[in-house]
């Protein structure tokens, strides 16, 4: 009985069928076409666009489906005639799975192979994405629809969820900042441990939509599944609040490192002497890329308002010594999160903030490190010679080095390991290196770039760029299945301040030699000293 009802809601609806699936390939057309054109970005910003109107064909597919056998109400042409229930659900759901799913998993198929990523690679990135949006898309929308009687019902319920997250992110994003809090909402975003409660937020949505399309289908038990939805909806919103301690003793026990692995360890070093910045170098310069300015939720440019706020109202930046042990074969500590806290000697807190930024060592990179701990102005003058007690707890995570791998300058267009499809160009500005590359997996944590001349040896400073996930799963919804990343390496200082060794006249024979960097443990850690004096830790004169 399934299969008869699934044709005649075929039958019945094959335009928005067709249509599903002529989005859904459209959408994929459009990210090929700005992929093979990156100088025209208005094909991008079209398929930005777009993710819309995919996302309403989707809605409004599952919608029609479910309510041509609505279950709400009594005078359903179903309930007289002898289609057991369970027959019903099953029906709807091989609609879902045929009309919405497949085209979309045959679309990014079809495109991850077009930009020639190997066709198993290709299929596991399109099934990956396809399991994560029936989870967190198709199974709360078919949830919503079962519980509503027409489009109309289904529409206003779709918007008031909508109000509620929003409405709900908005007072929590109020109330951190009313608290003195750099998240917008919770400490979560922009980390490298954000897919726990985006997890956690699409399963309960999931299991509330599961709930539902079992208590209407198989015991027509409206009004208690119009009671547990709205529930299983909040607690999915409310998944931001859960504890940052929680959340990453969640991610060291699902990446717990191999036993062989040694353990890190750091302490204040007292010993070590005052961070002394490059020449042209500040505090505002982020160790390990620009991806670590979201670590607070901003973007770059609120980085930098905040950064001349800060400069203006004579704010201090203190370099708190740290000796590292078990690093070694170049690995690099990310501290995912750091909280310095002063105490007098009676043990009352004068002092506490996140920490900005974790500074190694150049002449020690891998046992000597730099907490950069920005101080108000008025706290500084008033602690700065006084005998404090330090502890930083820190959250962090152990970089390691992969194998390099390298890639011609300019004009590369090859498959390079743990990379996927990487194409290189000279940049808008003449100036850079560009290197673009599309994965069917998750793109790396970190990445570093130089341009070496074969023929001299000679190479450029490194480019480093992180911007951490450590999902273990790709976590793309939209707008397809693969992952996309860039990194630039100059050559060509536009001022002519600075001069490379590998110039715009080597670039025709120039390698652009590349390092993937994996998390290969997470940790906790809390240092603590006592005695310290903030005015002894400010940065010593640049070299």
């Amino acid at each position: 009985m399934a299969w008869h009802i699934f044709k005649k809601d075929l039958i019945l609806l094959w335009p928005v069928a067709l249509l599903c699936a002529f989005a859904q390939f459209a959408l994929d057309g459009l990210m090929f076409a700005s992929d093979h054109d990156p100088g025209a970005p208005y094909l991008l910003l079209t398929a930005r666009l777009f993710v819309i109107a995919v996302f309403l064909v989707i809605g409004l597919a599952i919608t029609l489906v479910v309510h041509q056998d609505a279950i709400p109400g009594t005078r359903q042409d179903w309930l007289i005639r002898p289609i057991r229930r369970r027959d019903l659900l099953l029906a709807k759901l091989l609609f879902v799975l045929v009309v919405v799913q497949l085209p979309m998993f045959l679309a990014d198929l079809v495109e991850a192979v077009a930009q020639g990523l190997a066709p198993a690679d290709a299929a596991g990135a399109a099934l990956a994405r396809n399991i994560h949006v029936l989870i967190t898309l198709t199974l709360p929308i078919l949830g919503i629809a079962a519980l509503t009687r027409n489009a109309a019902q289904s529409i206003g319920v779709g918007i008031a969820y909508f109000i509620g997250v929003a409405g709900s992110t908005f007072l929590l994003s109020t109330m951190a900042r009313l608290g003195g809090q750099e998240q917008a909402t919770n400490p979560l975003v922009w980390t490298g441990v954000a897919w726990i409660e985006q997890a956690a937020a699409g399963l309960l949505l999931a299991a509330g939509a599961v709930t539902v399309l079992l208590l209407l289908y198989l015991r027509r038990r409206l009004v208690l599944a119009w009671s547990l939805f709205p529930l299983f909806a909040a607690a999915s919103v409310l998944a931001v609040l859960l504890p940052w301690s929680w959340i990453f003793a969640v991610q060291e026990a699902v990446a717990a490192p191999p036993s062989q692995t040694p353990a890190v360890e750091l302490a204040v070093d007292p010993q070590a002497p005052r961070y002394a910045p490059a020449p042209g170098e500040s505090s505002d310069d982020y160790a390990l890329g620009a991806g670590q300015v979201q670590l607070r939720g901003r973007s770059a440019g609120d980085i930098e308002v905040e950064n001349k706020v800060r400069r203006a109202q004579g704010d201090a930046d203190v370099y708190l010594p740290l000796r590292f042990q078990g690093l070694g074969g170049g690995a690099m500590p990310w501290a995912d999160r750091a909280l310095v806290t002063l105490r007098d000697g009676q043990d009352r807190i004068l002092f506490q903030a996140r920490g900005d930024d974790l500074k190694m060592d150049r002449a020690a990179p891998e046992t000597r490190g730099y907490e950069v701990v920005r101080v108000p102005a008025l706290v500084y003058e008033t602690l700065k010679d006084r005998p404090l007690s330090l502890r930083i707890d820190y959250s962090m995570t152990v970089l390691q080095p992969q194998p390099a791998t390298s890639a011609a300058a300019l004009g590369a267009d090859e498959a390079l390991p743990g990379l996927g499809r990487c194409a290189t160009r000279r940049d808008s500005d003449g100036d850079e290196v560009e290197l673009r590359c599309l994965s069917a997996g998750r793109a790396p944590s970190c990445i570093s770039a130089a341009l070496q001349d074969p023929a001299t040896g000679r190479r450029n400073p490194t480019t480093l760029i992180c911007a951490p996930d450590y999902a273990p799963f790709g976590s793309r919804v939209f707008p397809d299945a693969l992952d996309r990343f860039e990194v630039e390496a100059p050559f060509r200082d536009r001022l002519g301040v600075a001069a490379y060794l590998v110039g715009a006249a080597a670039l025709d024979r120039a390698r652009l030699i590349l390092v993937r960097y994996e998390p290969s443990q997470h940790l906790t850690r809390a240092v603590a000293a006592t005695g310290v004096r903030l005015s002894d830790w400010t940065a010593a004169a640049a070299r």
